[in-house]
């Protein structure tokens, strides 16, 4: 159940705006992602996460007999004024990542990972997850 909440808390922490990055970079994954969310595009947001993103939503929501597309949609419920800025992609090999605005506290201080599937960057939720609860 936290694997959730932190799910639907980070969807409403992300707000701000932020350049037109390449839709193939980090950043315009990330783009597209939040784009596909306001638009409640759940077939989109799932194409721009990565399997084991998938993998740990589904395994988080079975018991409440939910489905990757239940959270997705609920997910999207969550508006969002503007897309977020961003700065700082790093890309290393096959992972990378990228710094976003908290709108709440004016600083960039999340910082989302990303890893290539395939050739495409995909969203690594499931990294990020472990790093909030990692955080004191």
């Amino acid at each position: 159940m936290r694997i959730f909440l932190v799910l639907i808390v980070l969807t409403a922490m992300l707000a701000g705006c932020g350049s037109n990055p390449s839709p193939e970079s980090p950043s315009g994954v990330f783009r597209r992602y939040v784009e596909a969310s306001q638009k409640q595009d759940v077939a989109t947001m799932k194409s721009l996460l990565s399997k084991s993103s998938l993998e740990l939503i589904e395994k988080t929501v079975a018991p409440q007999k939910m489905t990757v597309d239940d959270v997705l949609r609920q997910e999207s419920m969550v508006k969002i004024a503007k897309i977020p800025e961003t700065r700082s992609e790093r890309i290393e090999g096959e992972t990378a990542t990228i710094e976003v605005k908290n709108e709440t506290t004016g600083q960039f201080d999340v910082v989302y990972p990303f890893v290539r599937e395939n050739g495409a960057w995909k969203l690594a939720r499931d990294k990020y997850i472990e790093q909030m609860l990692k955080k004191p």
